[in-house]
């Protein structure tokens, strides 16, 4: 028998589909910000964003074949990980690496490009960007972000410098 109508190929770009999907999360929001005011509405959306990113990269982290016990460990999974992003989510690199510390700037993202195209950069944060912090011990809790910029921002990149705490 032929291939299941929802399991058909689609004829649009990763650009278009997520393009898409957000315009209606951004009119939800706004809708959400009209409704309950833009900083009660924000905080739930921050919440919702964060426990949702922090639930799945847990999942992630229990699915690797081998538990992260050093920083060598995370270097080996950051530069998995910049590989598949780079794909068609993010234009991404490490620039720099040392026994305690790796250094990943994103040049372009498509969740920024979309949501500055959309005019909502702030929906973009709350929903892309924010989470980042407490997302980084899930990997291991001895692991630390600082970032400055984010394209999403207005910034000519992210940069995110993953680091070690002893």
């Amino acid at each position: 028998m032929g291939v299941h109508k929802f399991d058909e190929k689609m004829d649009i770009t990763y650009y278009e589909h997520y393009k898409a999907s957000s315009a209606k999360v951004v009119s939800l929001i706004r809708k959400l910000e009209a409704t309950l005011g833009k900083g009660k509405a924000h905080e739930i959306i921050s919440e919702w964003a964060e426990k949702n990113v922090v639930d799945d990269l847990k999942r992630v982290m229990e699915e690797e074949k081998k538990a992260i016990e050093s920083f060598e460990d995370v270097k080996v999974l950051l530069r998995r990980w910049v590989a598949d992003l780079d794909k068609n989510m993010e234009s991404v690199s490490i620039t720099e690496e040392t026994s305690n510390k790796s250094l990943c700037i994103v040049k372009e993202c498509i969740h920024a490009k979309i949501f500055n195209d959309l005019g909502a950069p702030d929906l973009g944060y709350l929903l892309y960007c924010k989470h980042d912090f407490p997302a980084t011990p899930v990997i291991h809790p001895k692991m630390r972000l600082r970032r400055n910029k984010t394209v999403m921002e207005g910034h000519e990149c992210c940069n995110f410098e993953y680091y070690w705490e002893e």
